[in-house]
């Protein structure tokens, strides 16, 4: 009897766990964990400008094509963007999506990975990533 009762409490409390995750998650719009803290670290570090470098890269930013046109995007911490100093729109970040929104359009942009100096994007529809280095 005493090892069923110890069960059920175990088993309620995990329970109870679980629903404040969910709840937690609803109301702040993160997940909890270790994703929060890469969201937390793109959101601190994305604000800036960021100009392409190379493209047609590999997965990790390597093995790139020259990039010849000169495209500089900034971000502010407001959650506006340019590009090439001309104001486009807004930009959101979801874990470790960016979304962009135009006036026309929206973009979806996944960081895959961002440091203070340089940063590797790519779009879900392409196998290839950009090379970005921030130039403030």
């Amino acid at each position: 009897m005493t090892r069923i009762i110890a069960m059920t409490v175990s088993i309620l409390s995990a329970v109870i766990f679980l629903s404040a995750c969910s709840l937690f998650q609803e109301k702040t719009g993160q997940k909890t964990g270790q994703d929060t803290n890469a969201s937390l670290d793109t959101a601190r570090l994305l604000p800036g400008t960021w100009k392409i470098i190379s493209v047609n890269c590999d997965a990790t930013g390597s093995n790139c094509n020259q990039y010849a046109a000169s495209r500089v995007f900034s971000f502010s911490d407001n959650g506006e963007f340019t590009v090439n100093g001309r104001k486009r729109g807004r930009y959101r970040l979801e874990d470790k999506n960016c979304i962009l929104v135009t006036e026309n359009k929206q973009y979806t942009v996944t960081i895959v990975q961002i440091g203070t100096s340089r940063m590797v994007t790519g779009e879900p529809y392409r196998d290839t990533t950009e090379v970005l280095n921030r130039t403030k």
